[in-house]
């Protein structure tokens, strides 16, 4: 199955909420990822299982975080978009509500997600 532009397009648009969220950051001097991280076993920290995936805690995890959830996510929409939005879905819910329940201080960023994508794809292969 071939990659098209539009699904490119469905790719990229969490990536540029990722970057745009981030410099909203800098401009705010790190006040959003405050607000929208996630915050271990209280009721308002649970906001962040949806949220924390998008925000970073500086340029350099989100650069780190980026060409990983880029390249797995184009190697996953050649199985088809619904197997990238259906996975991508089940793993910020359920990296979320591990990081919600087990974490000892407030989490951001896209790495269980971003790394996580590249398990099915190595999966796969071998």
């Amino acid at each position: 199955m071939c990659i098209r532009d539009s699904n490119m397009v469905l790719l990229s648009i969490p990536l540029g909420m990722m970057w745009t969220l981030e410099l909203i950051n800098m401009v705010s001097d790190g006040r959003l990822v405050g607000f929208c991280c996630l915050y271990p076993r209280t009721l308002y920290g649970s906001l962040g299982i949806f949220s924390s995936p998008f925000v970073h805690w500086g340029m350099s995890e989100l650069m780190t975080n980026s060409l990983p959830f880029l390249l797995s996510g184009l190697l996953i929409m050649s199985r088809g978009v619904e197997v990238l939005v259906a996975l991508t879905c089940y793993l910020v819910t359920g990296t979320g509500v591990a990081s919600w329940l087990l974490s000892p201080s407030p989490t951001a960023g896209s790495d269980p997600v971003s790394y996580t994508h590249l398990t099915l794809p190595t999966k796969r292969i071998v």
